[in-house]
């Protein structure tokens, strides 16, 4: 957690914001009055003046008197928080995502731990600290990329729990033969009755996370009942139907606040935001011209350059939301099916890059030296844990992330989340390869030689 707290902290001080030409990226600042340091860029021109006029004890909007919902209020509401305490600044912003970046090897080494063991879950610890693309992404701008990151882990770790809670003591398996022997049929009804409370209340804990989660990044709302699914599918009977059905109200009961308060400030019950539409057409534009990305509107031709001067509002995003339906209409299916194919290879191409191409490709090259055999080792250690619970839960985020990168558009920064689990695969595939090779090995045979629990003997 220090050091990459230390590394969040120094890309901030010394690299931030990160492009070729620093003129232009202030040529396209935004200054806020009231929020001090550099001036706004890309999509914080949403995120913090929404966090400043909540840390005023303002409502959730843009201008005064005209609440919005143009961003979903996970990511304003903790920048507010931060505002509230330490001043309106981007350096603020920056810091706190600083802070949430330094939780990520915590997450990831409690993500593998209960699988993969404690060699394995430090391994994955380091492997997330030494990830460029954390840094880049988390902290080159105030995004709301780290938190949601950790709200995905924090949930994944905690369903896991509810799942191991839901195991009684005596059938664990880093149960010892002495409690299994021990063990009468009391206390093991005693233990079963106990256990069916904490497994709810981590399962109930862990739709909250999810929840707020969905708050943070727009659509992610069904990722409780995927990972529902892919549990059925994949016959995962260590958590009972009372387990998901807790977990899926639980995420409905904090997304129902969002669709409450929307109701009532701006008249319709939206459970995403008013910004969905615009970046429909921006993806629409971008598949016309067979591109997997996302284009500005102004850049697409004259008809379009006055997109970004709508007034934000529901009809406007309704407006923005059927053209941008029309314009797909239109498109042939072969070039659909290209464009789907590019979009997904950009959410999942195994590369990384700590800074854009045009300030210096040999960096990134240099660092996928390192990048691309994580990938690698990933791959190896989900095939090598495939009957294993987490990658049911990597494959349930995974699957979630290509689904919505088909529909929209994708990019390595939208994987974010995806990479402390990422680190965790990889540190069990090395592991994994070490424990082969240590079966030829008489050092690392000693070395990986799994210690045999002790029998007791009881006098009768």
């Amino acid at each position: 957690m220090i050091v990459a707290l230390c590394f969040a902290l120094a890309f901030i001080r010394w690299i931030e914001p990160l492009e070729a030409n620093l003129e232009s990226v202030r040529h396209n600042e935004t200054h806020f009055p009231g929020i001090t340091g550099r001036g706004l860029i890309g999509d914080e021109v949403h995120y913090l003046p929404i966090a400043a006029s909540v840390a005023k004890r303002a409502e959730y909007q843009l201008e005064p008197g005209k609440p919005t919902a143009v961003r979903v209020p996970g990511y304003p509401l903790y920048v507010a928080a931060l505002f509230s305490m330490f001043g309106r600044s981007v350096n603020v912003a920056l810091a706190g995502n600083a802070l949430l970046i330094a939780f990520l090897p915590l997450l990831a080494f409690l993500l593998a731990e209960p699988t993969f063991g404690r060699k394995t879950a430090t391994l994955a610890a380091v492997l997330t600290a030494l990830n460029p693309g954390l840094y880049y992404f988390g902290v080159g701008a105030a995004l709301s990329e780290p938190l949601f990151a950790v709200l995905i882990c924090g949930a994944t770790a905690t369903w896991l729990r509810s799942r191991r809670e839901n195991e009684p003591a005596f059938c664990r398996s880093d149960t010892g033969h002495d409690k299994l022997a021990a063990a009468s049929t009391s206390v093991r009804a005693t233990g079963l009755a106990r256990s069916e409370y904490t497994t709810l209340a981590f399962a109930v804990a862990a739709g909250i996370l999810y929840g707020i989660a969905s708050l943070t990044r727009t659509g992610y709302f069904g990722l409780p009942l995927f990972v529902m699914f892919l549990g059925m599918v994949f016959r995962e009977h260590k958590w009972s139907l009372k387990q998901g059905i807790a977990l899926c109200l639980a995420s409905g009961m904090v997304l129902s606040l969002w669709v409450a308060r929307n109701r009532a400030q701006i008249g319709a019950g939206l459970i995403s935001s008013t910004n969905d539409g615009v970046t429909l057409l921006c993806t629409a534009l971008a598949a016309e011209r067979h591109r997997g990305d996302c284009i500005n509107p102004a850049d697409a031709g004259p008809e379009f350059a006055r997109v970004h001067e709508l007034p934000e509002s529901v009809e406007t995003n309704a407006a923005l939301r059927t053209m941008a339906i029309s314009k797909l209409k239109k498109i042939p299916a072969s070039t659909l099916v290209e464009v789907v194919a590019k979009r997904v290879f950009r959410l999942w191409v195994p590369l990384n890059r700590i800074v854009p191409d045009d300030v210096n490709s040999k960096a990134n090259l240099a660092i996928n030296v390192f990048y691309f055999p994580v990938v690698l080792l990933g791959v190896f250690g989900s095939w090598r844990a495939r009957r294993k619970a987490l990658i049911v839960l990597t494959l349930a985020l995974c699957s979630y992330m290509t689904l919505l990168a088909a529909v929209s558009w994708g990019g390595t920064r939208f994987r974010y989340a995806a990479e402390p689990f990422l680190a965790v695969l990889a540190a069990y595939g090395l592991m994994e390869i070490v424990r082969l090779h240590s079966l030829s090995s008489p050092y690392l045979n000693l070395v990986f030689k799994r210690k045999r629990p002790a029998h007791v003997i009881y006098e009768t």
